[in-house]
């Protein structure tokens, strides 16, 4: 239960959160909050999205989905953090001193769109690869993306670096991958 997967191969784990609210996401900074924003060289604001460190979904049923992303595999992974009957992973983010949680609801961290998702119901995923690879990414999983669509469509993408063609995870709305990454985007059902 302590390891990370890429997407595809948690497809049946996933494919089970489908139909289920969403109460609560939180983002696990690397940095204390007052600092982060200063850390990435991004506003306040975008720190929910853009903060170095993992992201924990919490569904009605007291499912925790752990998202982060894994540079060797080029992907977003995976992992229960907590599952249907209340076993917390030992691994899992909310034992770490090492991180800095920040809920999607604080409006001093995070932009409005966040709070809105929270009571929605997740109707699919959607898995994000792109078009443009290099030979070496190629040769990896590449799952740059898992995207959430929620009962009123509205979605987001937990992503390995398609914010800025890096490598961080990021959590985003789509108007924050820029124009050149995302008209190489192929979105495909998991």
């Amino acid at each position: 239960m302590s390891s990370y997967s890429i997407p595809t191969a948690a497809r049946a784990m996933l494919s089970g959160l489908t139909g289920r609210k969403v109460v609560r996401m939180l983002r696990y900074s690397l940095w204390p909050l007052e600092e982060a924003a200063a850390g990435a060289e991004i506003d306040e604001m975008s720190v929910f999205s853009l903060c170095s460190g993992p992201m924990a979904v919490y569904f009605e049923d007291g499912i925790i989905l752990g998202l982060a992303s894994d540079s060797e595999d080029n992907s977003v992974v995976v992992r229960v953090e907590c599952d249907a009957e209340g076993v917390l992973n030992k691994y899992a983010m909310e034992h770490d001193s090492d991180f800095f949680p920040i809920d999607s609801t604080d409006m001093r961290f995070s932009t409005p769109f966040w709070s809105t998702l929270n009571g929605l119901k997740l109707t699919r995923f959607e898995l994000v690869r792109s078009s443009a690879l290099n030979a070496i990414e190629q040769s990896r999983p590449s799952e740059l993306g898992l995207c959430f669509v929620f009962e009123n469509n509205q979605r987001f993408i937990a992503s390995h670096g398609l914010h800025d063609g890096g490598d961080d995870f990021s959590v985003l709305e789509l108007h924050q991958i820029p124009a050149d990454i995302r008209k190489a985007l192929l979105l495909s059902p998991l």
